[in-house]
């Protein structure tokens, strides 16, 4: 995630949303910010919070000077050591997009970079997760001017159900594999999926590795334009159905699972999971 929130930072201006979102969408209650006086030299201020989007704002204590502001996971800032670690990896990073996009660091920083005070919404984020809103002073140079200042704030949880799923798994071959899937609640949402034994391990490789796999495709179509609505169509079901899954890897271990999802394509419940391994070719 720490990627997706410096791509938005680094494409956009002022940190703006990529996906519009009215006030009405937002609880009414705002998270209370914090004491102004814990800021050394930007004042930061969570004002709402939900499961998946934040809104936040940024009070520079100095109007002309310049700099940066993101959002980012509280685990990345776990990776380093000090906060100049940090700042030293936004920089590495900054200096990839300017070669991407065939411009020299300055000019690509000029564009970037931020004066005065915003408030802005982030959505995409991930729900009952800590993350870091942060500033610093940077130079078109790539200069810093002040320290960081930081507000940690957590995402809302998931609202869980109690739908149970059974998966039947019929006709195993060398590449296929029917799964069929009944639902205790007829009614309810699901997404199902199979995968191998390396790409579990690329999620994680427990059982988180599945909550993590549907995140990612519901971040992957959101990034690639589609709507909540368009994937619920697409990727939801609800009822009994048995899927054929094709193109699987021969003798290898795989994974089939099914997730509870809601309207919005969150988890709604943990994953029912069945083990198999495909036949040799």
């Amino acid at each position: 995630m720490k990627r997706f929130f410096y791509l938005f930072a680094a494409v956009a201006v002022s940190l703006c949303a990529m996906v519009a979102c009215s006030e009405n969408d937002l609880p009414e209650t705002p998270v209370t910010p914090p004491v102004p006086s814990d800021f050394k030299n930007f004042e930061l201020a969570v004002k709402q919070v939900t499961r998946e989007q934040v809104t936040f704002q940024v009070t520079p204590r100095d109007n002309a000077m310049t700099y940066v502001a993101l959002i980012c996971e509280k685990s990345y800032f776990e990776e380093f050591s000090s906060e100049d670690g940090v700042m030293d990896d936004d920089l590495d990073w900054f200096r990839r997009m300017a070669e991407q996009q065939a411009m020299t660091l300055e000019a690509y920083l000029r564009s970037i970079l931020k004066t005065g005070a915003f408030e802005d919404t982030e959505v995409g984020l991930q729900p009952d997760t800590e993350y870091y809103l942060y500033a610093y002073g940077l130079g078109s140079g790539g200069e810093l001017l002040t320290e960081m200042d930081k507000l940690l704030f957590r995402t809302d949880a998931l609202e869980m159900t109690d739908t149970t799923f059974a998966i039947e798994l019929n006709e195993i071959s060398f590449n296929s594999v029917k799964v069929k899937v009944t639902p205790s609640d007829p009614s309810a949402l699901y997404f199902v999926n199979v995968f191998n034994e390396d790409r579990y391990q690329e999620f994680g490789g427990n059982e988180e590795a599945f909550l993590v796999q549907l995140a990612y495709v519901r971040d992957y179509y959101l990034n690639k334009g589609a709507t909540v609505e368009q994937i619920i169509a697409n990727l939801a079901l609800a009822g009994e159905h048995e899927l054929t899954f094709d193109e699987l890897l021969p003798a290898k271990k795989h994974y089939a699972y099914v997730i509870g999802v809601d309207r919005d394509f969150f988890a709604n419940t943990q994953a029912t999971v069945e083990e198999f391994s495909t036949q040799a070719a």
